[in-house]
């Protein structure tokens, strides 16, 4: 098969298509992460509050959170699967592509 075949341009569209989307599932999990820890209630302090001290433990307490904060939550976890599912897909593919030659 010579290089640059339409077979090798399509493998090539769909590995870049799973990483694109992935990457991106990734940056979007890191934004909704801070996104949900900055939305704490007023009474909630972030640091003394925090279940085991980490901030970040704040997003598995939906009683810390304020509305947008549980909108951001929900983002957040959309996100997370979005990545473990094209990361899952990538893996497939480079299970699968070298298969297929």
């Amino acid at each position: 098969m010579p290089i640059g075949s339409s077979e090798d341009l399509a493998k090539l569209a769909v590995v870049t298509a799973v990483l694109v989307v992935g990457l991106g599932a990734w940056v979007a999990m890191i934004y909704y992460s801070f996104r949900t820890v900055a939305c704490l209630k007023a009474e909630v302090r972030l640091w003394r509050d925090a279940p085991a001290w980490n901030p970040f433990n704040h997003i598995l307490r939906t009683a810390h959170l304020t509305e947008q904060g549980l909108k951001h939550r929900r983002r957040l976890i959309a996100a997370a699967l979005t990545f473990v599912s094209f990361a899952l897909i990538a893996l497939g593919v480079a299970v699968l592509l070298p298969a297929v030659q």
